[in-house]
């Protein structure tokens, strides 16, 4: 396997939040702004209903919480069930456009693990983090990363581990 190109990822998620208006340490996917990207974010119970198609069409074992539906090469369709809980969807969604982002035509390992640290660097950017631990007297763990970031706890204890 071709190892993951870290450096790139981290560049490329950082050039993305450094786009962003954000006021919250909860980064919120779904209102994301895309410079130079077509990107539609959705539930799949909405795109469902706007194409007429039956839901079933859309929930099937291939999609995992989100998935990227590409259209004429130049809209990216990013839809997501929304019956899912909030944290999975956010980090699904944040998932699917690291791959957009990353320029990703495949979804073997290195890709997937490519996306998977793209959406932590969003959701949890190491920034954040650093400043916390050297400008406050807060013990970093993986229950704070969990509540103060509002990420799921296998996300949390993830990033904990590879912060420490």
């Amino acid at each position: 396997m071709v190892k993951p190109d870290f450096e790139n990822v981290r560049y490329t998620a950082n050039y993305l939040l450094a786009q962003q208006d954000i006021n919250t340490t909860f980064i919120e996917a779904i209102k994301f702004r895309f410079i130079g990207y077509k990107i539609y974010i959705g539930s799949i119970q909405n795109y469902a209903n706007v194409v007429c198609r039956p839901i079933s069409d859309f929930t099937h074992k291939s999609i995992n919480g989100c998935e990227v539906i590409k259209h004429n090469n130049s809209w990216n369709f990013i839809l997501f069930d929304d019956r899912n809980l909030k944290e999975r969807i956010n980090h699904g969604i944040l998932h699917e456009i690291g791959h957009i982002f990353l320029e990703h035509n495949t979804d073997t390992g290195k890709e997937e693990i490519e996306a998977n640290f793209f959406a932590s660097l969003i959701t949890v950017p190491d920034v954040a983090l650093w400043y916390l631990k050297n400008n406050s007297n807060i013990n970093i763990d993986s229950y704070f990363i969990r509540n103060y970031f509002n990420v799921s706890m296998e996300s949390a204890m993830k990033k904990y581990n590879a912060f420490k």
